[in-house]
């Protein structure tokens, strides 16, 4: 008995351990190294889940992304030491300036991302304007000058049309690119609505009648029908150039 019991007892620590080496290891794949913070996996994750609430209960949320101005140049000015401590002192800044809710994660050497759960648009814009202000009273010279440092941010307002991770992080980054396209320690904020109205309008740039001539001769006719419109507004110049003679052959030919 004195033996089955010690092996019960064996098998149950052996259990016990794996369970333990098992979370360290999930652990260690959502946590960036360098500044503790949850990884691009983590935020992922996160991410879905808060989604999900927000959803169910018809709430707002937001996500942000930061990012060090001229990174690959500051990078090159005061070398990977200067640029670790650089990011290290910035995730603390947005962890302390962030909500005990919000989870902040570092998505690239000097670019983080943030979600913003149950946050008005008003409240996101501060938190943004904070984060910004923040960033420019750091302390920092090179050669005895001082050094110029911000961030630029984009915020991503998720709000009535819920979306997913994917798509919740793009509008984010969006939002950024626009912000950085601005100049230094600039922020700008995109709705999901204008998300898709950039992207409709991006494609109908984009429109090639090549493109759309080859879908045809592929059978893709539905994929056609249902881009018609566009393709006729980039028609409309040269169909303003068709007689109505040429108009007639065009229409007995098909």
């Amino acid at each position: 008995r004195d033996l089955v019991r010690s092996r019960g007892l064996g098998d149950v620590y052996k259990r016990q351990k794996y369970h333990q080496t098992n979370k360290a290891l999930q652990q260690q794949t959502t946590i960036d190294v360098l500044t503790g913070l949850v990884n691009s996996r983590g935020l992922y994750r996160q991410l879905e889940k808060e989604l999900a609430f927000v959803e169910r209960h018809q709430a707002n949320m937001a996500v942000m992304a930061v990012e060090i101005d001229g990174f690959k140049d500051l990078f090159i000015r005061i070398g990977r030491a200067g640029t670790e401590a650089l990011v290290k002192r910035l995730a603390s800044v947005l962890m302390e300036t962030v909500r005990k809710e919000d989870t902040v994660a570092r998505t690239g050497v000097g670019s983080f991302a943030i979600t913003l759960p149950l946050v008005s648009p008003e409240n996101s814009l501060e938190l943004a304007d904070r984060i910004c202000s923040t960033v420019e009273r750091f302390r920092a010279k090179l050669d005895g000058k001082r050094l110029e440092i911000t961030v630029s941010v984009g915020v991503g307002m998720i709000q009535e049309h819920v979306v997913d991770a994917d798509t919740s992080l793009e509008i984010a980054n969006m939002a950024l690119q626009h912000a950085a396209e601005r100049g230094r320690s600039q922020m700008h904020k995109l709705t999901v609505e204008s998300y898709w109205e950039m992207i409709s309008l991006q494609e109908r740039r984009n429109l090639s009648i090549d493109n759309v001539l080859d879908q045809l001769h592929s059978g893709h006719e539905d994929d056609v029908i249902g881009r018609l419109d566009d393709v006729l507004l980039r028609l409309s110049p040269l169909l303003a150039l068709v007689s109505q003679e040429q108009k007639q052959q065009i229409f007995r030919y098909h």
